[in-house]
């Protein structure tokens, strides 16, 4: 039986800061009355006290969203790597950028079932293996998808700084055949979890960075892969980026949009899916005591794709837990409120939300370890 079966659920989430920029103090986060609700599955009773957040029509969720909203401006306002970055990222989706001073190599990690799980790296040319490096890794796999190297505006800042980006094609994804697909995802998707652990303990074995300075960053799939792993193993990293991810394995399939993805999890009302979902699902699997690392949920109050209540869930869950444990996260979320259009999202808002995400990394990262924009 996979490790992550063995779990046992819980109902709040604790996210504890590891390193870099100052803590929060818990009385400062918006707060989330606990509701009576609770799921029954084949007997079993989860309590599901943030279910009122499904409605984000309602005026309790509405008070919530705009206090989130509040709280979450007024952290980034002391996080001055922030603009720095914005105006670096400007210039570059402006200007080229010489990529004769970076190199990619693919390497390969082992998972815990001994596959060979690709990565590709981008570095300066010259990198000294020596663990200095902030790095970056990004988690792909899911949606039948195919992630191959390329290049984007917000990696080009990320290694401008000095730092690494990593890209983990762990299996669900689409890169390497159905076979590989398959063995991803449903009943078997912590296969991508051990993956991407694999992914991220190969870069610190291996001299590329250290936990204290490595970044996780993923969107959809990608962002449930990170949110499981840092409960598995919350000192593989000091910052975590999961992006519109599916959080809440119970009811996702209930929220809009969220039939899209049963094909990809299974849905709670199978018996064998509901215990894998239950065993992994980020909102039901939060560890409390121990040291996570600094997260930053992002999410858009538009989005059909994956419906923010998973996002609003979760963050509701970790801060209710945190409030308890003075100077304990940060954990946040950022809530885009752009209204959808059925086009592309503005490149404006697209490299606000960069500035947001990378500004967050580097606060967190150790002084130093990056070579920070001056000035906006």
């Amino acid at each position: 039986m996979h490790r992550f079966a063995l779990r046992q659920p819980l109902v709040i989430c604790l996210i504890l800061a590891t390193a870099g920029g100052p803590r929060l103090s818990a009385a400062e986060y918006p707060p989330a009355r606990r509701g009576p609700e609770f799921g029954d599955y084949f007997g079993d009773k989860i309590l599901d006290p943030y279910r009122w957040l499904e409605d984000a029509d309602s005026p309790r969720s509405a008070r919530w969203i705009a206090a989130q909203r509040a709280y979450t401006l007024a952290a980034f306002a002391d996080m001055p790597e922030r603009d720095a970055i914005r105006g670096r990222l400007r210039e570059q989706s402006r200007a080229p950028i010489d990529l004769t001073q970076f190199e990619t190599s693919e390497v390969f990690g082992t998972s815990r079932d001994g596959t060979r799980i690709p990565l590709f790296i981008t570095a300066r040319k010259g990198l000294k293996l020596d663990g200095s490096s902030p790095a970056w890794l990004h988690a792909n796999g899911g949606g039948d998808a195919w992630a191959k190297p390329g290049f984007a505006t917000p990696i080009a800042t990320w290694l401008g700084m000095g730092g690494i980006y990593a890209q983990a094609d762990i299996r669900g994804g689409g890169e390497f055949g159905q076979e590989w697909r398959n063995s991803g995802i449903g009943e078997r998707k912590p296969n991508a979890f051990d993956d991407f652990i694999a992914a991220a303990s190969f870069l610190a074995s291996k001299g590329y960075t250290r936990p204290d300075r490595l970044v996780f960053e993923g969107s959809g799939g990608g962002a449930l892969v990170i949110a499981a792993v840092i409960n598995e193993h919350p000192d593989l990293c000091a910052v975590a980026l999961p992006d519109r991810g599916v959080m809440d394995m119970l009811r996702y399939h209930l929220f809009k949009g969220g039939a899209q993805w049963e094909a990809e999890f299974g849905t709670s009302a199978d018996p064998a899916a509901f215990k894998v979902l239950l065993a992994y699902s980020p909102v039901q699997n939060c560890a409390y005591g121990v040291h996570y690392p600094a997260v930053l949920i992002t999410t858009g109050d538009y989005d059909e794709t994956v419906s923010p209540a998973n996002s609003y869930k979760y963050a509701a869950a970790i801060q209710a837990a945190i409030r308890t444990t003075p100077y304990y996260g940060p954990a946040m979320i950022r809530i885009d409120s752009t209204p959808a259009s059925g086009g592309p999202t503005p490149v404006s808002r697209t490299m606000e939300e960069w500035a947001d995400r990378i500004g967050f990394a580097a606060h967190y990262m150790p002084a130093g370890s990056l070579a920070l924009p001056k000035g906006p």
